[in-house]
Protein backbone atom coordinates (compact mmCIF):
# COMPACT_ATOMS: atom_id res chain seq x y z
CA UNK A 1 0.00 0.00 0.00
CA UNK A 2 2.73 2.51 -1.16
CA UNK A 3 1.38 5.97 -0.93
CA UNK A 4 2.90 8.59 -2.97
CA UNK A 5 4.73 9.91 0.22
CA UNK A 6 7.93 8.21 -0.27
CA UNK A 7 11.27 10.17 -1.49
CA UNK A 8 13.87 9.00 -3.50
CA UNK A 9 15.93 9.10 -0.61
CA UNK A 10 15.14 6.18 0.96
CA UNK A 11 16.90 4.12 -1.52
CA UNK A 12 20.09 6.51 -1.83
CA UNK A 13 19.72 5.90 2.29
CA UNK A 14 19.90 2.31 1.77
CA UNK A 15 22.60 2.25 -0.20
CA UNK A 16 24.78 4.77 1.83
CA UNK A 17 23.98 2.25 5.20
CA UNK A 18 26.61 -0.28 4.07
CA UNK A 19 24.59 -2.90 3.24
CA UNK A 20 25.54 -6.46 1.72
CA UNK A 21 22.35 -5.10 -1.18
CA UNK A 22 23.27 -3.97 -4.57
CA UNK A 23 20.82 -2.25 -6.71
CA UNK A 24 21.94 -3.00 -10.84
CA UNK A 25 19.56 -1.76 -13.88
CA UNK A 26 17.85 -4.99 -15.21
CA UNK A 27 14.87 -4.95 -17.51
CA UNK A 28 11.86 -2.46 -17.27
CA UNK A 29 12.31 -3.38 -13.59
CA UNK A 30 15.16 -2.89 -10.65
CA UNK A 31 16.55 -6.46 -9.41
CA UNK A 32 17.91 -6.06 -6.38
CA UNK A 33 20.52 -9.20 -5.66
CA UNK A 34 21.60 -9.89 -1.95
CA UNK A 35 24.48 -11.91 -0.55
CA UNK A 36 22.50 -12.04 2.56
CA UNK A 37 19.60 -14.30 3.71
CA UNK A 38 16.68 -11.18 3.48
CA UNK A 39 15.61 -8.85 1.08
CA UNK A 40 13.97 -4.96 2.74
CA UNK A 41 11.78 -3.78 -0.38
CA UNK A 42 12.06 -0.37 -0.73
CA UNK A 43 9.88 1.12 -3.94
CA UNK A 44 11.62 4.45 -5.10
CA UNK A 45 8.96 7.03 -5.69
CA UNK A 46 9.20 10.56 -6.83
CA UNK A 47 7.13 12.78 -4.64
CA UNK A 48 3.19 13.19 -5.53
CA UNK A 49 3.87 11.99 -9.30
CA UNK A 50 3.03 8.02 -8.17
CA UNK A 51 5.41 5.09 -8.78
CA UNK A 52 8.11 5.74 -11.20
CA UNK A 53 10.47 2.35 -10.42
CA UNK A 54 9.36 -1.20 -8.54
CA UNK A 55 12.02 -3.26 -7.07
CA UNK A 56 11.46 -6.98 -8.32
CA UNK A 57 12.72 -8.76 -5.27
CA UNK A 58 15.37 -11.72 -5.13
CA UNK A 59 14.98 -13.45 -1.71
CA UNK A 60 18.24 -15.59 -1.13
CA UNK A 61 17.99 -18.85 1.33
CA UNK A 62 17.59 -22.81 2.05
CA UNK A 63 13.87 -23.09 1.52
CA UNK A 64 13.36 -27.11 1.43
CA UNK A 65 16.04 -28.11 3.91
CA UNK A 66 18.17 -29.53 0.95
CA UNK A 67 21.27 -27.66 2.88
CA UNK A 68 21.56 -25.75 -1.00
CA UNK A 69 20.96 -22.34 -1.32
CA UNK A 70 17.80 -21.39 -3.40
CA UNK A 71 16.62 -17.80 -4.71
CA UNK A 72 13.15 -16.80 -4.71
CA UNK A 73 12.47 -14.25 -7.54
CA UNK A 74 9.06 -12.08 -7.95
CA UNK A 75 6.84 -12.46 -10.50
CA UNK A 76 4.28 -9.78 -11.68
CA UNK A 77 2.40 -11.37 -14.41
CA UNK A 78 -1.25 -10.85 -15.92
CA UNK A 79 -3.15 -14.23 -15.55
CA UNK A 80 -4.22 -14.13 -19.07
CA UNK A 81 -0.97 -13.69 -21.35
CA UNK A 82 1.48 -14.38 -18.62
CA UNK A 83 3.07 -11.16 -20.04
CA UNK A 84 4.82 -9.03 -17.28
CA UNK A 85 2.88 -6.23 -15.89
CA UNK A 86 4.57 -2.84 -16.30
CA UNK A 87 4.56 -1.16 -12.94
CA UNK A 88 7.18 1.38 -13.88
CA UNK A 89 4.67 3.78 -15.88
CA UNK A 90 4.60 7.03 -14.43
CA UNK A 91 1.66 6.97 -13.81
CA UNK A 92 0.16 8.55 -10.72
CA UNK A 93 -1.28 6.84 -7.67
CA UNK A 94 -5.01 7.08 -8.67
CA UNK A 95 -4.07 6.18 -12.15
CA UNK A 96 -2.50 3.34 -10.78
CA UNK A 97 -5.64 2.00 -8.98
CA UNK A 98 -7.39 2.34 -12.19
CA UNK A 99 -5.05 0.41 -14.77
CA UNK A 100 -3.81 -2.54 -12.61
CA UNK A 101 -7.11 -4.36 -12.05
CA UNK A 102 -7.70 -4.19 -16.04
CA UNK A 103 -4.05 -6.16 -16.26
CA UNK A 104 -5.38 -8.87 -13.79
CA UNK A 105 -2.19 -9.29 -11.89
CA UNK A 106 -0.98 -12.22 -10.11
CA UNK A 107 2.54 -12.27 -7.97
CA UNK A 108 4.59 -15.17 -7.03
CA UNK A 109 8.09 -16.19 -5.90
CA UNK A 110 9.32 -18.40 -8.44
CA UNK A 111 12.13 -20.66 -7.15
CA UNK A 112 15.81 -21.45 -8.99
CA UNK A 113 15.19 -24.57 -7.69
CA UNK A 114 12.67 -26.56 -10.21
CA UNK A 115 11.34 -28.83 -7.45
CA UNK A 116 10.28 -26.14 -5.70
CA UNK A 117 6.64 -24.70 -6.67
CA UNK A 118 5.56 -21.58 -7.05
CA UNK A 119 4.42 -19.28 -3.68
CA UNK A 120 1.52 -17.46 -4.49
CA UNK A 121 1.61 -14.11 -3.12
CA UNK A 122 -1.74 -12.42 -4.48
CA UNK A 123 -3.65 -12.73 -7.62
CA UNK A 124 -6.36 -10.17 -6.09
CA UNK A 125 -7.06 -7.23 -8.84
CA UNK A 126 -5.87 -4.25 -6.80
CA UNK A 127 -2.40 -5.54 -5.42
CA UNK A 128 1.16 -4.32 -6.93
CA UNK A 129 3.17 -7.33 -6.06
CA UNK A 130 5.33 -7.54 -2.68
CA UNK A 131 5.38 -5.02 0.07
CA UNK A 132 7.76 -6.30 2.09
CA UNK A 133 9.74 -9.82 2.26
CA UNK A 134 12.01 -11.40 4.57
CA UNK A 135 14.12 -14.42 4.81
CA UNK A 136 13.30 -15.47 8.77
CA UNK A 137 15.56 -18.17 9.34
CA UNK A 138 14.46 -21.69 10.56
CA UNK A 139 11.92 -20.03 12.93
CA UNK A 140 10.21 -23.91 13.90
CA UNK A 141 13.57 -26.15 13.83
CA UNK A 142 12.38 -28.39 10.72
CA UNK A 143 15.16 -27.81 8.34
CA UNK A 144 14.30 -24.96 6.30
CA UNK A 145 13.79 -21.61 6.02
CA UNK A 146 10.60 -19.62 6.75
CA UNK A 147 9.88 -16.23 5.06
CA UNK A 148 7.61 -13.45 6.07
CA UNK A 149 6.17 -11.64 3.47
CA UNK A 150 3.58 -8.41 2.99
CA UNK A 151 1.09 -7.72 -0.25
CA UNK A 152 1.40 -4.15 -1.33
CA UNK A 153 -2.30 -2.94 -2.09
CA UNK A 154 -3.08 -0.70 -4.02
CA UNK A 155 -5.93 1.28 -1.47
CA UNK A 156 -5.50 3.91 0.95
CA UNK A 157 -5.49 1.92 4.05
CA UNK A 158 -2.16 1.76 6.31
CA UNK A 159 -3.72 -1.75 7.61
CA UNK A 160 -2.24 -4.89 6.23
CA UNK A 161 -1.49 -8.45 7.16
CA UNK A 162 1.79 -10.31 7.66
CA UNK A 163 2.08 -14.17 6.29
CA UNK A 164 4.59 -16.53 7.69
CA UNK A 165 5.33 -19.16 4.94
CA UNK A 166 7.21 -22.39 5.39
CA UNK A 167 7.84 -24.91 2.54
CA UNK A 168 6.30 -28.64 3.49
CA UNK A 169 5.89 -31.70 1.68
CA UNK A 170 6.39 -30.41 -1.53
CA UNK A 171 3.78 -27.08 -1.52
CA UNK A 172 4.14 -24.08 0.64
CA UNK A 173 1.60 -23.25 3.50
CA UNK A 174 0.90 -20.34 5.50
CA UNK A 175 1.46 -20.83 8.96
CA UNK A 176 0.49 -17.76 10.81
CA UNK A 177 -1.15 -14.44 9.20
CA UNK A 178 -1.70 -11.31 11.58
CA UNK A 179 -2.49 -7.77 11.42
CA UNK A 180 -0.22 -4.89 11.33
CA UNK A 181 0.25 -0.84 10.56
CA UNK A 182 2.35 -0.62 7.64
CA UNK A 183 4.48 2.14 9.66
CA UNK A 184 6.33 -0.61 10.80
CA UNK A 185 7.56 -1.48 7.67
CA UNK A 186 11.37 -0.23 6.79
CA UNK A 187 10.04 2.00 3.70
CA UNK A 188 8.32 4.05 6.46
CA UNK A 189 10.94 3.96 8.44
CA UNK A 190 13.77 5.42 5.92
CA UNK A 191 16.04 2.73 6.65
CA UNK A 192 15.97 3.11 10.31
CA UNK A 193 16.77 0.41 13.03
CA UNK A 194 14.14 -2.38 11.42
CA UNK A 195 14.59 -5.73 13.18
CA UNK A 196 11.38 -7.30 11.05
CA UNK A 197 7.93 -7.63 12.13
CA UNK A 198 8.47 -10.44 14.26
CA UNK A 199 10.86 -11.86 17.23
CA UNK A 200 11.91 -15.49 16.94
CA UNK A 201 12.99 -16.56 21.16
CA UNK A 202 15.77 -17.68 21.47
CA UNK A 203 16.39 -21.84 22.45
CA UNK A 204 12.76 -22.31 22.03
CA UNK A 205 11.81 -23.36 18.29
CA UNK A 206 8.83 -22.73 16.68
CA UNK A 207 7.93 -19.41 19.19
CA UNK A 208 7.97 -16.08 18.28
CA UNK A 209 6.73 -12.63 19.79
CA UNK A 210 4.95 -10.59 17.38
CA UNK A 211 3.06 -6.94 17.63
CA UNK A 212 -0.10 -7.17 16.12
CA UNK A 213 -3.46 -5.06 15.49
CA UNK A 214 -6.25 -6.72 17.36
CA UNK A 215 -10.26 -7.00 16.66
CA UNK A 216 -10.27 -3.30 18.89
CA UNK A 217 -7.65 -1.72 16.53
CA UNK A 218 -5.11 -1.29 19.48
CA UNK A 219 -1.29 -3.02 19.00
CA UNK A 220 -0.65 -5.82 20.95
CA UNK A 221 2.08 -8.26 21.62
CA UNK A 222 1.60 -12.31 21.64
CA UNK A 223 3.56 -14.94 21.97
CA UNK A 224 2.92 -17.58 18.92
CA UNK A 225 4.24 -21.30 18.92
CA UNK A 226 4.48 -21.93 15.26
CA UNK A 227 4.43 -26.08 16.21
CA UNK A 228 1.06 -25.97 17.40
CA UNK A 229 -1.83 -27.06 15.37
CA UNK A 230 -3.88 -23.83 17.31
CA UNK A 231 -1.95 -20.77 16.56
CA UNK A 232 -4.55 -18.54 16.60
CA UNK A 233 -3.80 -15.23 18.17
CA UNK A 234 -5.40 -14.09 21.54
CA UNK A 235 -8.17 -12.74 21.07
CA UNK A 236 -10.86 -14.69 22.41
CA UNK A 237 -8.99 -13.13 25.79
CA UNK A 238 -10.34 -9.94 27.85
CA UNK A 239 -8.07 -7.45 27.49
CA UNK A 240 -7.05 -7.01 30.60
CA UNK A 241 -5.37 -10.53 29.52
CA UNK A 242 -3.50 -9.41 27.00
CA UNK A 243 0.07 -7.86 26.10
CA UNK A 244 -1.95 -4.66 24.75
CA UNK A 245 0.27 -1.73 23.66
CA UNK A 246 -0.59 2.25 25.03
CA UNK A 247 1.95 4.89 23.45
CA UNK A 248 5.61 3.50 24.70
CA UNK A 249 3.87 0.97 27.10
CA UNK A 250 2.92 -2.80 27.38
CA UNK A 251 0.03 -3.85 29.90
CA UNK A 252 1.07 -6.66 32.00
CA UNK A 253 -1.94 -9.13 31.54
CA UNK A 254 -4.23 -9.56 34.72
CA UNK A 255 -3.88 -12.35 37.33
CA UNK A 256 -5.88 -12.52 40.72
CA UNK A 257 -4.04 -13.28 44.13
CA UNK A 258 -6.65 -14.65 47.04
CA UNK A 259 -5.07 -14.77 50.97
CA UNK A 260 -6.07 -17.82 52.58
CA UNK A 261 -5.37 -16.36 56.22
CA UNK A 262 -4.93 -18.44 59.51
CA UNK A 263 -7.19 -17.19 62.10
CA UNK A 264 -4.32 -15.30 64.11
CA UNK A 265 -2.89 -13.64 60.99
CA UNK A 266 -6.68 -13.15 59.98
CA UNK A 267 -6.98 -11.41 63.39
CA UNK A 268 -4.27 -9.03 63.54
CA UNK A 269 -5.60 -7.30 59.64
CA UNK A 270 -8.90 -7.28 60.94
CA UNK A 271 -8.19 -5.25 64.01
CA UNK A 272 -5.36 -3.39 62.26
CA UNK A 273 -2.56 -4.51 64.04
CA UNK A 274 -1.04 -5.43 61.22
CA UNK A 275 -0.94 -5.45 57.46
CA UNK A 276 0.60 -8.04 54.60
CA UNK A 277 2.95 -6.74 52.39
CA UNK A 278 4.03 -8.28 48.74
CA UNK A 279 6.63 -7.08 46.34
CA UNK A 280 6.08 -7.91 42.63
CA UNK A 281 9.47 -8.42 40.52
CA UNK A 282 9.16 -8.31 36.73
CA UNK A 283 13.00 -9.32 35.12
CA UNK A 284 14.39 -11.33 32.70
CA UNK A 285 17.58 -11.95 30.75
CA UNK A 286 18.58 -9.72 28.27
CA UNK A 287 18.90 -10.76 24.28
CA UNK A 288 22.57 -11.24 23.75
CA UNK A 289 22.07 -8.97 20.78
CA UNK A 290 21.28 -6.15 22.19
CA UNK A 291 23.85 -3.54 24.44
CA UNK A 292 21.92 -3.36 27.85
CA UNK A 293 24.80 -2.42 30.06
CA UNK A 294 24.34 1.39 30.49
CA UNK A 295 20.54 0.74 31.08
CA UNK A 296 19.36 2.17 34.45
CA UNK A 297 17.25 -0.92 34.60
CA UNK A 298 19.92 -3.46 34.10
CA UNK A 299 21.50 -5.30 37.59
CA UNK A 300 24.52 -6.45 36.24
CA UNK A 301 25.90 -8.50 38.88
CA UNK A 302 22.50 -10.75 38.32
CA UNK A 303 22.66 -9.88 34.76
CA UNK A 304 19.01 -9.49 34.64
CA UNK A 305 16.45 -6.30 33.09
CA UNK A 306 14.30 -5.07 35.96
CA UNK A 307 10.87 -4.03 34.22
CA UNK A 308 8.95 -3.83 37.70
CA UNK A 309 9.48 -3.51 41.11
CA UNK A 310 6.35 -2.80 43.13
CA UNK A 311 4.84 -3.09 47.19
CA UNK A 312 1.42 -3.49 47.75
CA UNK A 313 -0.20 -3.44 51.55
CA UNK A 314 -3.28 -5.76 51.68
CA UNK A 315 -5.30 -4.01 54.79
CA UNK A 316 -7.62 -5.11 57.47
CA UNK A 317 -10.43 -7.60 55.85
CA UNK A 318 -9.20 -7.05 52.07
CA UNK A 319 -8.61 -11.14 50.90
CA UNK A 320 -8.07 -10.99 47.19
CA UNK A 321 -5.66 -8.47 44.88
CA UNK A 322 -5.83 -8.39 40.86
CA UNK A 323 -2.39 -7.85 39.56
CA UNK A 324 -2.65 -4.28 36.94
CA UNK A 325 0.42 -2.06 35.74
CA UNK A 326 2.38 -1.81 32.39
CA UNK A 327 6.33 -2.40 31.68
CA UNK A 328 8.35 -0.30 29.08
CA UNK A 329 7.88 -1.16 25.36
CA UNK A 330 11.44 -0.56 24.71
CA UNK A 331 12.73 -3.28 27.75
CA UNK A 332 9.98 -5.33 26.96
CA UNK A 333 11.58 -5.86 23.62
CA UNK A 334 15.19 -6.12 24.84
CA UNK A 335 14.36 -9.49 27.00
CA UNK A 336 15.36 -13.07 25.51
CA UNK A 337 11.80 -14.90 26.36
CA UNK A 338 8.78 -11.92 26.41
CA UNK A 339 6.93 -14.75 28.62
CA UNK A 340 8.26 -12.44 31.49
CA UNK A 341 9.13 -13.91 34.60
CA UNK A 342 7.15 -12.82 38.34
CA UNK A 343 8.35 -12.66 41.48
CA UNK A 344 6.32 -12.09 44.35
CA UNK A 345 7.45 -12.69 48.38
CA UNK A 346 5.11 -12.03 51.35
CA UNK A 347 6.14 -9.96 54.43
CA UNK A 348 4.41 -7.95 57.47
CA UNK A 349 4.38 -4.66 57.36
CA UNK A 350 6.33 -4.42 60.50
CA UNK A 351 3.65 -2.53 62.25
CA UNK A 352 3.22 -4.74 65.50
CA UNK A 353 7.01 -6.15 65.23
CA UNK A 354 9.96 -4.25 63.73
CA UNK A 355 10.55 -8.58 62.53
CA UNK A 356 8.56 -10.12 59.56
CA UNK A 357 6.03 -12.13 61.23
CA UNK A 358 4.46 -13.71 58.13
CA UNK A 359 4.92 -16.85 56.20
CA UNK A 360 4.25 -17.53 52.79
CA UNK A 361 5.31 -19.45 49.99
CA UNK A 362 7.03 -16.94 47.50
CA UNK A 363 5.76 -16.91 43.97
CA UNK A 364 8.11 -17.17 41.03
CA UNK A 365 6.51 -17.93 37.97
CA UNK A 366 6.27 -16.84 33.38
CA UNK A 367 3.35 -14.98 33.09
CA UNK A 368 1.93 -17.56 31.10
CA UNK A 369 1.48 -19.59 34.09
CA UNK A 370 -0.09 -16.88 36.05
CA UNK A 371 -2.85 -14.91 33.77
CA UNK A 372 -6.14 -15.14 33.71
CA UNK A 373 -6.09 -17.37 36.97
CA UNK A 374 -6.90 -16.89 40.82
CA UNK A 375 -3.86 -18.01 42.56
CA UNK A 376 -4.58 -18.88 46.50
CA UNK A 377 -1.56 -17.65 48.99
CA UNK A 378 -1.46 -19.08 52.47
CA UNK A 379 -0.40 -16.73 55.38
CA UNK A 380 0.52 -17.84 58.30
CA UNK A 381 2.30 -16.61 61.49
CA UNK A 382 6.19 -17.36 61.67
CA UNK A 383 6.93 -20.01 64.41
CA UNK A 384 8.06 -18.38 67.27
Amino acid sequence: MRRYIFLLIIVLTLISCGTDSTIVTNTEEDTITNTTTEVLTTPSVEENTGMTSRPRIELRGDFDGDGVEEILTESYLNQHTNEPINRNSGKSYDELQAYIPTQTPKTTLVSTHENIAPLLISDAANQLGIDFVKNEGDLNGDGTDEISYVVNWLDQSTLNRVHIATYQEESWKILQTFSIRETVLPAYNKGGNFEGVLHPIPNQPGKILVKFINEGAMEEYAILDLNKSDKQLPEDKPAEQRFEVIDDSVFVPEFTLKFNLTPAVAELLNDEKEVLEFSIDIMGEPRKSVAVESLEYYNKEEGLLYLMNRRVQIVGKEREWKMFGKINEKAFLKLMNPDIEITINFYSGRKSSKLNIFSAQTIIEPISELVGKVHTVKVELLNK
